[in-house]
């Protein structure tokens, strides 16, 4: 042991209960010799002087009662904590809810907005689609109209290769009629 220690104990000497069942004399019996148990305390010191030795009292509060308030001090403690804990929690749903209901509101705004634009970009590809198809049918009648270029170009070309071969016997027939009429 240490020069600095103190050691402080207490012995309770007490007479063993016998009940019969059923006696309530026996039991309020036991209650008053239960108070009635004597307690010696001592303290010593780390030179192992006994500084203060002697009998306490004859009423002292037995262990089993001290047991009960320390567990009733530990149930309030627990209760206060619990209370604490309890409206901590509570305040921190209701800011978590009006998160939740700021950011669901976000969100509802924010759909409506994409459902705008869906709408304006529906609407856009209906119109889209539709010059689309006068553009088919832009392309469909230029293309009729270009065979057709195509088909009387072939015709002015075949009829001008007639009126060259036809100019062309007139101008030998009139070289043979200019060359024997000379």
């Amino acid at each position: 042991m240490m020069s600095g220690e103190l050691i402080y104990s207490n012995l309770i000497f007490s007479e063993t209960q016998k009940q019969s069942p059923g006696k309530k004399d026996d039991i309020s019996k036991a209650v008053t010799e239960r108070e009635e148990d004597v307690t010696y305390s001592d303290i010593r010191t780390g030179a192992n002087l006994q500084v203060h030795a002697g009998k306490v009292g004859s009423k002292v509060v037995t262990s089993e009662r001290a047991s009960q308030r320390v567990a009733l001090v530990c149930l309030v403690c627990l209760c206060v904590l619990l209370l604490i804990l309890t409206i901590t929690l509570g305040v921190l749903y209701l800011f978590a809810q009006m998160d939740n209901s700021t950011e669901l509101q976000n969100y509802k705004r924010n759909l409506n907005e994409v459902n705008k634009l869906l709408e304006n970009a529906t609407a856009k590809e209906d119109l889209l689609s539709i010059q689309l198809k006068m553009y088919k049918l832009n392309v469909t009648g230029t293309n009729e109209l270009l065979g057709n270029v195509t088909a009387q170009k072939d015709l002015l070309s075949r009829e001008l290769l007639n009126y060259q071969r036809n100019l062309t016997e007139v101008n030998q027939l009139l070289a043979n009629a200019t060359g024997s009429g000379t």
